[in-house]
Formats: C-alpha cells, structure tokens, sequence
C-alpha cells in the first residue's frame, strides 16, 4: 500500500479544492494542482478540452500540463487520440478509466501502434496514468490525466483525484477567459475560444441554460457571448449563426 493513500481523506481534498480555486494564474494553477497530485503519489498531468480536441490538429487540446511537451505535440500531431480507445472511453463514460486497464484496438494495425505509444510514454517518465472525465450536464467536456505507479492509479488517490478534476477543469477555463488567448482565436477566425464553445453546443441544439451548465458559466454571459458570435459574423439569429460559422469552417 502507497504511505500516499494514509494522507487522502475528505479534509485533504477540500484543501485541494480551496489550493485550485484560489489559483490566480494558469501558471499558478499548474504549481498548485502539481503540489496536490504529488503529495497523492502521483507525477505529472495533463488537463485537456475535448471541445478543442474535436477541431482537429491545428489547436492544442490541453489548457494546463506538465505532461513532457515533446510527447503530448507529437501524441497530438500524429493524430493518435483517433485510434486510442482511452480518450473516446472517457468521452462517452463518467467512469475514470487508468491506461493500464484499457483493452487495445480490435483492429490489429491500431493495436500495434498503440503499443508504440504504450513503449513511447513510458520512456517519456508518463508510467501508467489514470484518467478523469470531467462532464457538465452528462456530456464530457475534458479530461484530467494523473500519472504514476499502477498501484496509486488503481487506489484512492484517483477518486481523490475524481473529486478534483472538476474544480481544476473550471478554474482554469476561468482563468485563461482573464488572460490572452490571441493564438488560438485566430485558428477559428475572430471568434474567441469561448464564443466557439458557445456556438458548438448551440449548433448542438443545447439552450442558452443548458450551454451555461455544460461550460459552468451563467446564462446571461452565453447570451452575450452568442449575441457577440452573431455581430462578429453579421448574422441576426443561431441558425443563421450556426450555418455562417460552419461556411467558414468555425465549427
């Protein structure tokens, strides 16, 4: 038994959980979510958005990580995400999932390679990880990855973990809407991260609450990031909105 798990009760996660909230940077956040996993007998994680996920190779999934960047870019890049079972598993699931446990692809080709990618994080320092869904109104929105020995991810600190993972995803979100985002609006035209999140779920058929809940923020600020999405691309409603951003390849 990990001396880690001795240290996990619900007073050491509300710790956590006040240590996350009062982060008042991204850099911030990574320092203090780093300190946490580490006194859990974890090493590095990785937060990503699967609304960013899903645009493809061009935007970067992850918003805070320490996980080493050469692998994550070349994890990214290479398109892997497509064949790993790991990040659809999460994207369908409110269940954690640890990587070790996860069956390969039934396509012999895939599981071949992601045995490469097995060999690969392992040489990269990422032992085994454990992985978080982090969901809003039952819908995944991103995924909290924690790595370390089998034995820590199979134990208690992952549901410590589990509790947290959504407190860090919102943090964060909040956090970089504060600070510049310039790289990434320019990917999706003149929209900024945000006023893409919005529209995706309302091209989804989501509600202006629904939207709120799903990406933790109120009702009234999707309304006016929507009514900014609409000037921005001269349009006077969500359908018209929806069909202007998919002509240009926002969505």
């Amino acid at each position: 038994m990990h001396d880690g798990l001795q240290l996990i009760n619900l007073r050491t996660v509300q710790q956590a959980l006040a240590s996350v909230a009062a982060a008042t940077s991204l850099a911030d956040l990574t320092a203090r979510v780093d300190a946490c996993i580490r006194a859990w007998g974890f090493g590095l994680f990785n937060l990503i958005d699967f609304a960013r996920w899903r645009r493809g190779p061009d935007e970067e999934p992850w918003i805070v990580s320490t996980f080493p960047l050469e692998w994550v870019l070349r994890y990214h890049k290479a398109n892997y995400g497509s064949i790993d079972p790991l990040p659809h598993i999460l994207v369908h699931s409110a269940h954690i999932a640890v990587r070790s446990a996860t069956p390969p692809p039934v396509d012999p080709t895939h599981a071949a390679t992601m045995a490469k990618v097995r060999a690969a994080e392992i040489q990269y320092g990422i032992e085994d990880f454990v992985a978080v869904p982090v969901q809003r109104l039952d819908i995944s929105v991103g995924a909290l990855f924690v790595s370390g020995p089998t034995a820590v991810c199979e134990g208690m600190q992952a549901v410590a973990v589990a509790h947290l993972a959504p407190a860090i995803y919102q943090r964060a979100l909040a956090l970089e809407d504060g600070g510049s985002v310039g790289g990434r609006d320019k990917a999706r035209g003149n929209l900024s991260r945000r006023e893409a999140d919005c529209l995706k779920w309302a091209a989804a058929g989501k509600t202006t609450w629904e939207i709120g809940a799903i990406l933790g923020i109120s009702e009234h600020t999707v309304a006016v990031h929507l009514r900014h999405v609409n000037r921005k691309l001269n349009v006077s409603s969500r359908a018209q909105a929806v069909a202007e951003a998919m002509k240009r390849n926002l969505l």
